[in-house]
């Protein structure tokens, strides 16, 4: 009788250490799940090459380059004039020597004057298109940050070509760029232009 109490208690210790078993393979295999699902959502992978072919904002900077194409075309239509009149004068039979002087001088003024214009209109679209970048910068930040809040990311990677992948965005945590330029600095400490010359 008491050995089969003995056994009845043993059988059920048996069962009982089972069903744990079983209950804590359960919860590793759901919690492997879960991290499975948690990983598949925390990185994003943006195209950079298509997000400025396609994003509309990214064609301003067409307008701008076709801007500084219609300056510098106007530019070498203007030097090519200008040279021509020069050579007009310097081979004329008509004109005296003084005459030519003024005319070659009248040139290089209307010359020099036209010059500052057009460099100052390269200055001002090369300006603009930085401002139109610095705008579409930050928009890019606020969308990025957006969406990372949405789906809960925590990496976006820049698939910038087919065979290199950047980081877009990331979580302060994950950045170790100042481990990364503590460690340049105190391993190329000294590093110069002469410092490279003098290794070879």
């Amino acid at each position: 009788m008491e050995r089969n109490l003995y056994k009845k208690i043993a059988l059920c210790a048996i069962l009982v250490c089972l069903c744990l078993l079983s209950y804590c393979v359960y919860l590793a295999v759901k919690n492997v799940n879960l991290q499975e699902k948690a990983m598949a959502h925390s990185v994003g992978v943006l195209d950079g090459v298509a997000l400025k072919q396609n994003a509309k904002c990214f064609s301003v900077h067409a307008e701008t380059s076709k801007m500084l194409s219609d300056v510098f075309t106007q530019i070498r239509m203007s030097e090519k004039v200008a040279r021509e009149e020069y050579e007009r004068i310097v081979s004329s039979k008509k004109l005296s020597h003084k005459k030519k002087q003024q005319e070659i001088k009248r040139i290089e003024l209307r010359w020099n004057q036209a010059s500052e214009t057009y460099n100052k209109k390269v200055a001002d679209i090369k300006l603009l298109d930085a401002k139109i970048s610095e705008k579409i910068s930050q928009k890019l930040e606020e969308v990025l940050q957006e969406i990372v809040t949405d789906l809960k990311l925590i990496v976006v990677f820049n698939k910038g070509s087919e065979t290199s992948l950047n980081v877009f965005y990331n979580i302060p945590s994950l950045d170790i760029t100042d481990k990364v330029i503590k460690s340049m600095d105190r391993k190329l400490t000294g590093f110069s232009i002469k410092s490279v010359l003098d290794s070879q």
